[in-house]
């Protein structure tokens, strides 16, 4: 993922943003559900998005085979992402 350093976060439109991507696994018994959020995020609204990935997988994740083997992976690879996030600088927000 290539980022573009003129992004701003898509959620506030703050500066800096990094490109990232956020994954979710739902467990179902008999089946799962993967989904994600991908974008340029700021610190603070990326680490809000990452919180609530991380969140709803621990409650409702491990519900299904692929589950058990899947949310420890995507827990990581999302901590991971959100580390990245953290070393960004506090976001600007302009004032158009």
């Amino acid at each position: 993922m290539a980022n573009d350093p003129n992004q701003p976060c898509v959620v506030c439109g703050a500066s800096p943003a990094i490109k990232v991507k956020f994954t979710k696994i739902k467990g179902m018994i008999l089946m799962h559900q993967i989904s994600w959020s991908k974008g340029y995020f700021c610190r603070d609204c990326g680490l809000r998005k990452a919180d609530e990935f991380q969140k709803s997988m621990l409650v409702g994740g491990w519900w299904s085979i692929f589950g058990l083997i899947g949310t420890p992976i995507y827990l990581a690879i999302n901590a991971a992402t959100a580390g990245k996030l953290r070393k960004l600088p506090a976001p600007a927000r302009t004032t158009a």
